[in-house]
């Protein structure tokens, strides 16, 4: 009996398509990533320079981390799918390694997880809040 190798569920045209969309994305999030470098000391300068308006400088300072924090995870993930591609995984259920709907995937080139898991870690992650 043999090992069956991993297979992506998308077709060699696909994928290459997928390919072309995740390798754009990556690169635009990692100039995003290098240019948030950039405002974020523009944004520490501000919260030094004008103590009148530290507060809205600092909450400015704030949700520029927090959207840096979600560019890096996105880049993570894009990533992630773009090595799932190369392996023959991409399509694939991380958690329960079911097949994920491919309209699911056209949509989400970067998802991990089906609908079921995906459903079932956020449902634990606002229990856990």
């Amino acid at each position: 009996m043999s090992v069956e190798e991993p297979r992506n569920t998308v077709g060699s045209a696909e994928a290459e398509e997928l390919r072309a969309r995740l390798a754009e994305q990556a690169a635009s999030l990692r100039r995003r990533l290098d240019e948030r470098s950039i405002k974020e000391e523009e944004l520490r300068g501000d919260c030094l320079l004008d103590a009148a308006d530290v507060s809205s400088a600092t909450e400015a300072l704030r949700q520029h981390q927090a959207d840096t924090e979600n560019d890096r995870t996105l880049l993570a993930r894009v990533e992630s799918a773009l090595d799932r591609l190369e392996n023959g995984r991409f399509g694939y259920c991380a958690r329960c390694g079911t097949e994920i709907d491919p309209d699911r995937l056209r949509a989400l080139p970067h998802i991990e997880h089906c609908l079921r898991c995906q459903t079932e870690l956020e449902r634990s992650q606002s229990a856990s809040r």
